[in-house]
């Protein structure tokens, strides 16, 4: 049992990894499609710019990932 115990555990980290790793993936490949200017103004410091930006920026996120069937959040 111990070493059925073991492999599930292993099996189990193995899964954790790859989840992981494709959420950082896909992390990745959606802050490429995020405008450099959009970026530049969530840094603004006026404080109607950033908000008005941030909104943006999640509008964008939540395109995306409808667009690509993906539940959660890349933000986190």
């Amino acid at each position: 049992m111990n070493l059925l115990n073991k492999l599930t555990q292993k099996v189990n980290k193995k899964v954790i990894r790859k989840e992981l790793e494709r959420k950082a993936e896909q992390r990745s490949k959606f802050w490429a499609t995020v405008p450099t200017e959009l970026l530049k103004l969530c840094l603004s410091e006026r404080k109607e710019e950033q908000e008005t930006a941030f909104n943006e920026l999640i509008e964008l996120h939540n395109s995306y990932c409808e667009k690509l069937n993906i539940k959660g959040s890349l933000l986190d």
